[in-house]
């Protein structure tokens, strides 16, 4: 890699993580109204989250911030890869009330803008998003959970006609504020002329850790 691409991925970099980590700052002066006793009941989180997860490829760190009164949050999403890649995603997701059995359901709104390295282009879309997750009655809660979101053509903007990111966890909470996961996922773009391109289509480990 020559040094004009080292310095223009470092810079891409650094834009998207100011952003990300500005939201982040923005998220944590908010207050939150809900009290211990009703996060806890309903399993909803009450603090601020920072979530990290690996390959050997790639990394992604998240901010989640919870509604005030549970069932939902809004986040902030880095991605980059070895392939100088980098992403910055803001979405919204709410969801349902815990049912008894354990279901939880949601849906959504993500939207993402790309720097692709291989391409050499850019690309913005809108994509609807949901999830669905059912949690074991294990000693440690495990939850296994699966989410989705797809921008169509109509909703992608510039070097892409489509994206497809796709993510399959189980996550074990080891206490209130520290869970760890594991999982697959599978982000894709469709670019003209038909051709599928993949920052990332892995497992991953990661940590979750409630501010």
């Amino acid at each position: 890699m020559d040094g004009t691409r080292v310095t223009r991925t470092l810079s891409r970099s650094a834009v998207f993580l100011a952003a990300w980590a500005c939201a982040g700052s923005a998220a944590a002066a908010a207050p939150a109204t809900q009290t211990e006793e009703e996060a806890v009941a309903s399993h909803d989180p009450l603090w601020n989250e920072i979530r990290l997860s690996v390959t050997d490829e790639s990394f992604w760190g998240e901010w989640r911030n919870p509604y005030s009164r549970g069932h939902g949050y809004w986040s902030v999403e880095l991605f980059a890869n070895d392939d100088d890649d980098v992403a910055l995603s803001v979405g919204v997701l709410r969801t349902s009330p815990p049912k008894g059995d354990g279901v939880r359901l949601g849906v959504g709104l993500e939207a993402y803008a790309f720097s692709l390295d291989g391409p050499d282009d850019e690309v913005y879309g809108i994509a609807l998003s949901g999830m669905a997750s059912y949690m074991l009655p294990t000693y440690y809660p495990v939850t296994v959970s699966a989410e989705v979101a797809y921008a169509p053509d109509v909703t992608t903007f510039d070097g892409a006609d489509g994206i497809f990111d796709f993510s399959l966890q189980a996550e074990l909470e080891i206490s209130e504020s520290a869970h760890a996961f594991v999982g697959y996922r599978k982000l894709e773009l469709d670019l003209p002329g038909g051709v599928d391109y993949e920052p990332q289509d892995s497992f991953y480990v990661g940590v979750g850790l409630r501010l």
